[in-house]
């Protein structure tokens, strides 16, 4: 189960395929594609493909063994295992950002505690988007000559963090499983989302690195079923 939040509250709930079917998310999709394109314009056309639900082949873009074992790994039944679900790998307490913070206070915030990403709250406390520290310029680079107009980059600094990040934003729940959850990553291109319990309350936050760590120790990911 997935729930989508922007600034004007809840968008969406529901599965993976209810998700592909809002426009909010297919907005989010086009976002997202288009600034993967400068990372490999084929591989972000195919995952806009899928999460709009066009082609007959949701895997196209990816190599035939690839895409092989990815079927494999969608037609597998689900088995609750250790390692099966969110609440097994996601970070928790997530850090946040508030709605109305500089990006320079941000960026500072996020730079000194290692993270590359984090959620943006609202005041009432629910997610409102998603902000990526990759997609901003850093700060040491302000003042270099090989910037056209290096006085833009410090007018970025003062501008607050509602201005840049991404909304809406999809959100996990705990028992979201990670399957899903990695296919949701993988067609939006993002790095990771939200965690919230059943009463809309932030609870964790879970990363490819989370999933990547999980893969790496033990017990195992249920990868197979």
């Amino acid at each position: 189960m997935f729930t989508v939040y922007g600034l004007a509250g809840r968008v969406i709930s529901g599965d993976i395929e209810q998700l592909a079917r809002s426009e909010a998310v297919q907005s989010l999709a086009r976002v997202r594609a288009a600034a993967a394109v400068g990372r490999g314009a084929e591989v972000a056309g195919a995952a806009l493909q899928r999460v709009q639900g066009g082609g007959s082949a949701p895997f196209g873009g990816l190599p035939a063994g690839v895409r092989q074992a990815l079927a494999r790994y969608e037609e597998a039944p689900s088995r609750e295992q250790p390692l099966s679900l969110v609440r097994a790998v996601m970070s928790s307490p997530a850090f946040c950002l508030p709605l109305q913070m500089s990006i320079d206070e941000a960026w500072q915030a996020l730079q000194q505690r290692g993270l590359s990403q984090a959620p943006v709250l609202g005041t009432d406390g629910h997610p409102v988007g998603l902000l990526l520290r990759g997609e901003l310029l850093p700060p040491s680079l302000m003042g270099s000559p090989d910037l056209p107009n290096p006085w833009h980059w410090q007018h970025l600094l003062t501008e607050m963090v509602q201005q840049h990040m991404l909304s809406p934003v999809p959100c996990a729940s705990p028992q979201t499983p990670l399957r899903q959850l990695a296919r949701l990553l993988l067609d939006l291109h993002l790095p990771g989302l939200p965690v919230l319990d059943e009463a809309g309350v932030l609870v964790g936050f879970v990363s490819r690195s989370d999933l990547l760590k999980a893969v790496a120790h033990d017990p195992p990911l249920d990868l197979w079923g």
